[in-house]
């Protein structure tokens, strides 16, 4: 026995609906789309400009092969448009999320209705997190269409009245969209953790209760016994301890959030206080007003970021593919609380010896108080800022790599070696630099104690300690050490004793203070002899 679908009485939205609701989001996403880069995003765009090159997606001496197919989508479009800028290689997130906003209204109009869906793609479409998807050269976007596609598509195999034939191609177009999205960010399969879930509460639950009670009880002890089986076996092998230690795992430079548990929850207090704090309250209220479409975003959500809290990694973009269904939960409860606070404002003006034109101007009032509630959230305040470029504190303002390369002249050309702390930036920027100094890095890329290591993304050598860069000072007639003041003194990158030695031994150079970098030239005029220096030399490729 199949239990019940749930009804579709809603009406298509008008013809102009969806094809405003896309050019809006498209136009919204694409304001300052030349933002200045986040580091991530340069390897994509460096590796698409390897790719256009070589046939390989190569950095420098190095290969970037995370998320390929990404780098050879942008370099399609650097070669199509006959560029290779930052803003061409953004065009893929802004379409992936448009394409979300359109999808979640869709989705939302056709099982809560029009109140709902539009409150839920509004509040999507100009939430930070969305902002800044929109306008990152990676994956994060299109892994967030995928999953939600693949969701919904599911969700209408499942609980919808669609004939067999269009019921089986759901699915199986649902199952793809799912799969594609683990492939392009394994992150993903935390979300199906919470459609399992779903499925099992909206789906298998209701279908057992159609049992006999003797039968129920014994597909639910076998479920439970081959349920806990499976997870005994699964740890037994190294898949799973492979699995925990990725679900643990965090680098180096995101250590210190690896146990903060309330890491998301903080994130959406600042940002929400109005919503946030009560959302298991929005969340019975979404239940109660559309239950089909509440039960999945409540399952995909709550599981979503439950788990990833737990996780080791954690950023605001890891969760991409789980924020459509909070928004959905948000324009659901409060599509369901319009009537009856409406309803009871009129009763309540009903009373009043008010004239028509005033009691018109009390309920713009109401109107009025709603917005406020909803835009006095910092989240509003976020997303202007990011549309404007305002750089809000503790964000610092940009570094200038655009004008560090002319503020250098010709000390770039003439040392003989250069090191840095942004390596991508500095390829695209400078289009030189010989050593990465990076804790961080070198962590990632080499066994503990080992004082140099050569990162395989570029193919360049990574140092991070002070005796280190202590020798190559002695080694090398000359050096230029350029960082970006974010990382002086930075435990992660370049700490306390790099900055104490160069402090003493090299000497600083005057640069222009809105550019925010420190740079060190270093000269030493009887480099050390050949025998001691032919490791550090041979390390570098320097006879």
């Amino acid at each position: 026995m199949r239990p019940a679908a749930a009804p579709l009485a809603r009406e298509a939205p008008p013809g102009w609906a969806m094809p405003l609701l896309f050019v809006g989001a498209l136009a919204l996403f694409a304001i300052n789309l030349d933002l200045p880069a986040h580091f991530d995003e340069l390897y994509h765009l460096l590796a698409a400009q390897g790719w256009l090159a070589t046939g390989e997606p190569v950095i420098a001496e190095g290969e970037y092969r995370r998320g390929l197919w990404f780098t050879v989508l942008v370099a399609g479009l650097f070669d199509l448009f006959g560029q290779s800028e930052l803003w061409i290689a953004r065009l893929p997130s802004v379409l992936a999320a448009a394409l979300s906003t359109l999808l979640l209204f869709r989705w939302l109009h056709a099982t809560a209705g029009r109140t709902a869906a539009w409150i839920a793609a509004l509040l999507f479409a100009t939430a930070p997190f969305t902002l800044e998807l929109a306008r990152f050269a990676r994956f994060y976007a299109i892994q967030e269409l995928l999953f939600l596609a693949g969701a919904v598509a599911v969700e209408g195999a499942v609980m919808g009245r669609l004939r067999p034939a269009w019921r089986l191609l759901a699915g199986g177009a649902g199952l793809l969209c799912l799969a594609l999205a683990v492939l392009v960010q394994p992150a993903s399969l935390i979300g199906l953790v919470g459609l399992a879930l779903w499925f099992a509460l909206a789906w298998l639950l209701p279908w057992l209760a159609g049992l006999p009670p003797a039968r129920r009880r014994s597909l639910l002890l076998l479920g439970l016994v081959a349920g806990l089986v499976g997870l005994a076996l699964l740890f037994a092998t190294p898949l799973g301890g492979q699995l925990l230690g990725l679900y643990r795992w965090t680098p180096p430079w995101a250590e210190a959030m690896r146990n903060q548990v309330w890491f998301y929850h903080l994130w959406l207090a600042l940002y929400y206080p109005s919503l946030w704090p009560v959302v298991p309250v929005l969340a019975l209220l979404a239940w109660r007003a559309a239950p089909r479409p509440a039960l999945l975003a409540i399952c995909v959500f709550g599981t979503s970021v439950l788990l990833q809290s737990f996780g080791g990694l954690k950023d605001t973009r890891y969760l991409a593919y789980a924020w459509p269904f909070l928004f959905a939960l948000f324009g659901l409860a409060l599509a369901g609380c319009w009537p009856a606070l409406r309803a009871f404002v009129v009763r309540r003006l009903a009373r009043l010896p008010l004239p028509g034109p005033r009691r018109r101007v009390v309920q713009g009032g109401l109107v009025v108080f709603l917005l406020f509630a909803f835009l006095a959230n910092a989240a509003v305040v976020r997303s202007v800022a990011m549309l404007a470029d305002l750089r809000v504190p503790p964000q610092p303002p940009w570094p200038g790599w655009e004008r560090l390369g002319a503020a250098l002249g010709p000390e770039l050309e003439t040392a003989e070696l250069v090191l840095v702390t942004n390596e991508l930036a500095a390829l695209r920027h400078l289009g030189r630099y010989d050593l990465l100094i990076s804790h961080s890095r070198l962590m990632e890329v080499s066994d503990e104690g080992e004082p140099f290591a050569r990162d395989y993304r570029t193919g360049r050598p990574v140092i991070a300690e002070a005796a280190t860069l202590d020798r190559l000072m002695g080694c090398f007639a000359s050096g230029l050490v350029v960082s970006e003041e974010a990382f002086w003194r930075d435990p992660a990158t370049l700490d306390e004793e790099v900055a104490n030695l160069l402090v003493r031994r090299a000497e600083a150079l005057p640069l222009p203070a809105g550019l925010r970098f420190r740079a060190w030239r270093w000269t030493t005029a009887e480099p050390g002899p050949m025998p001691a220096c032919r490791e550090v030399r041979g390390r570098l490729g320097r006879s």
